[in-house]
């Protein structure tokens, strides 16, 4: 987590349900022609300035996002603290205090967004696939980074490992499958089962930070500390959402160690290029065209910002925010 900044109630928003068990935060870094768009998450924080200090900077790296895909939006986020009461009672709490605001798009893949999505017109808005998306933004963003491990961005042959079993993972794995990567996800146990139905390695949940691989695919809020960056196995990093990479020191112990990492903020944005595509086009086809063209540009622009850090000696991140921050 990073240091807690202080609040702008202009811009960061705090709700608490005691009934339901809700604590988040609604985090607007900017907008652009009123609107603001990111995501929803769940998330364990140690404390309430830690949650507040992360959901700020989750929007920010959703403004560097919407500015590198070129979309008409500012970035948000809304974090919500993990507790014992579960998800769903306090995400169809969320509801209202976000659509009280300003348009603010949140997208995220939990299943109990269910409820969210019932109680805002603003989650996961109508007429969105946000998994399928954000597979493909991250199928481009492996591409890439397989391309500056290689100097070939074809997956035939490689070794992918995917972290943790989700709608967006299950297609990323079919997707690399179909290309001829070996797939090996770590999973849950419980996950097994269908991670093997599916036509894929399981191993332990654990097993990622030790496993051989080109290129390890985080889902996991936090997921990859500096710790795990100094003895992470895999030669590259392609984050499947935003917020995988616990810190600024994570990633520049990974590009000491020369592990090839794409920047969140270009390979994790596929929903949120789409939900703001839609929520200003409508689900037009030519909207659906519109996306699947920001969508096929994740990889050169991917690839062009690791070739740049690689010439210049730093973080793909940095390259990111000294050309749209």
């Amino acid at each position: 987590m990073v240091d807690p900044e202080e609040t702008d109630p202009r811009r960061v928003l705090e709700v608490a349900d005691e009934a339901s068990g809700l604590e988040a935060w609604i985090a607007v870094d900017e907008r652009v022609d009123e609107l603001a768009a990111g995501g929803i998450a769940q998330v364990a924080v140690p404390s309430a300035d830690a949650g507040l200090a992360e959901a700020k900077r989750r929007a920010r790296t959703w403004t560097l996002a919407a500015r590198a895909a070129e979309i008409e939006a500012g970035g948000a986020q809304v974090l919500v603290r993990d507790t014992e009461l579960g998800a769903e009672a306090a995400f169809e709490a969320l509801g209202g205090p976000l659509d009280q605001l300003e348009p603010t798009l949140a997208v995220g893949f939990d299943e109990d967004l269910e409820e969210a999505q019932a109680a805002s017109e603003h989650v996961n808005p109508e007429g969105t696939v946000p998994a399928r998306a954000q597979a493909v933004g991250t199928l481009s963003g492996i591409q890439a980074v397989l391309w500056a491990l290689e100097g070939d961005p074809r997956a035939e042959g490689s070794a992918i490992v995917l972290e943790d079993w989700t709608p967006v993972t299950r297609l990323v794995a079919q997707g690399l499958s179909e290309e001829g990567a070996l797939v090996r996800v770590a999973a849950a146990e419980g996950d097994h089962g269908d991670v093997a139905d599916a036509g894929h390695e399981a191993i332990e949940a654990e097993a990622w930070r030790d496993a051989d691989a080109d290129v390890l695919v985080p889902s996991s809020p936090g997921l990859v500390t500096s710790e795990a960056a100094d003895r992470l196995a895999a030669r590259g990093v392609c984050p499947a959402q935003v917020g995988t990479l616990a810190s600024a020191k994570a990633r520049e112990g990974l590009a000491e160690r020369q592990v090839q990492t794409a920047p969140e903020a270009l390979v994790a944005a596929g929903a949120v290029i789409e939900a703001v595509l839609v929520w200003r086009e409508g689900q037009a086809p030519r909207v659906q065209d519109a996306i699947d063209r920001r969508l096929s540009e994740v990889y050169e622009r991917t690839r062009r910002v690791l070739a740049e850090a690689a010439d210049e000696g730093t973080t793909p991140a940095q390259v990111v925010r000294d050309r749209w921050g």
